[in-house]
């Protein structure tokens, strides 16, 4: 229940943002993304899953644009902590060559994930790329990159909930949660 605290795999958890707060925050990229993209061709989403998807959908519902979506899998979490080593468990389907992308996830932390990622993009030969993440930790961002669109910063703690998982668990909490120190 909203307010209360959680266990997930043994780690307790208090909340951090209800789930109107997360819905106005998705409210407020949505709209942002809109502006931007306003007379433009649309762009691809490209979802990073597994922690991006609930934050996709969401956004994909609250953008009222006709777009397309392509999944991705990038891992570099063990644990709490992100290991350092990122490795692809799930490829881009098509080529992006030529066309502008948005890459949607959930939260941009030491950056590493993304960097990876943009690397790939570049390479294929995307025509722009833009970034939206539901949530950011600037204190931990070691990226050289623009996070074009985020819903909330947090502090440089774990979290869970609203997609995010602790070792595949929480990921269904609709409101999102910081570990109990």
């Amino acid at each position: 229940m909203e307010g209360e605290t959680v266990e997930v795999a043994g780690l307790k958890f208090t909340p951090y943002l209800s789930q109107s707060q997360i819905a106005s925050r998705v409210g407020r990229v949505a709209a942002e993304i809109r502006s931007y993209y306003a007379g433009q061709e649309l762009p691809i989403l490209l979802c990073m899953l597994n922690g991006a998807f609930v934050f996709a959908a969401d956004l994909l519902r609250a953008l009222q644009m006709e777009v397309e979506i392509e999944f991705i899998r990038y891992s570099s979490y063990q644990g709490t902590a992100s290991c350092g080593e990122v490795s692809e468990i799930l490829g881009l389907r098509q080529p992006l060559r030529g066309k502008r992308v948005l890459v949607v996830e959930d939260i941009v932390d030491s950056g590493l994930t993304m960097a990876r990622l943009m690397q790939e993009l570049e390479r294929q030969g995307a025509k722009e790329v833009r970034i939206a993440a539901m949530f950011t930790k600037p204190e931990a961002f070691r990226g050289n990159y623009t996070v074009h669109h985020v819903g909330e910063e947090l502090p440089n703690r774990f979290v869970v909930g609203y997609g995010l998982d602790y070792n595949g668990l929480g990921r269904g909490l609709p409101e999102l949660y910081i570990r109990t120190e």
